[in-house]
């Protein structure tokens, strides 16, 4: 929930005026004596501020992102299976909420549950990265992708739900996004080990 400042500036101006009123005298006259006017000195130009001259730096090229050599699905199935994993946490930590709704207001249970969603998305992260970084992409990839926008979803549903969800429908889209995407991932799970099963009885000499 925001929270806003209002800051009110007060700006007052004084314009000093000074006059100073000649002494007036009885007897003594005084004759001013004629004021010579000289002629208006013009200003010289003031010299241009000598700009600094920028000196071109060259900059740090960007570091190029590592190519990972090996069959896709022998790399993005670690990757599933660490994802499998927060989902469980997630599980777990939702489950405290079914025996003790209150603790949602605990900083302890908010905290626990935050760091288990930022895991969720770095590991998703993790995923969508490989495609990129792998050499031979494979079929499976944008199947994988989409998994990985989905889960995002999920997480950042949740967020939303503890930052500010009065009518709890955050919480109600994260809670049926993550029971389709569990699914979907236990799919996409038994998919790339059918692959590396499929790749090993290739490579498997025949006698």
């Amino acid at each position: 929930m925001g929270r806003g400042w209002t800051l009110t500036l007060a700006f007052g101006v004084i314009v000093v005026t000074g006059c100073q009123t000649p002494a007036s005298g009885v007897n003594d006259v005084y004759t001013a004596a004629p004021t010579a006017v000289g002629t208006p000195t013009v200003p010289v130009a003031a010299a241009t501020p000598t700009r600094p001259i920028a000196v071109a730096v060259a900059g740090l090229a960007p570091t190029p992102t590592a190519v990972l050599v090996g069959d896709y699905a022998s790399l993005v199935l670690p990757r599933l299976e660490d994802l499998q994993r927060n989902l469980r946490r997630l599980e777990q930590q939702l489950a405290v909420l079914q025996k003790a709704p209150l603790r949602m207001a605990e900083d302890d249970w908010r905290n626990q549950m935050l760091s288990i969603l930022d895991d969720l998305l770095a590991a998703s992260a993790d995923v969508r990265a490989l495609g990129t970084r792998v050499s031979t992409r494979a079929d499976l990839n944008p199947e994988v992708l989409k998994l990985a926008n989905d889960l995002d979803f999920v997480a950042n549903e949740y967020r939303m739900a503890l930052d500010f969800d009065p009518d709890s429908s955050h919480f109600s889209r994260a809670g049926r996004a993550q029971k389709a995407a569990v699914d979907e991932l236990d799919s996409v799970v038994d998919d790339v080990r059918r692959s590396l099963r499929a790749v090993s009885a290739t490579a498997t000499p025949t006698g």
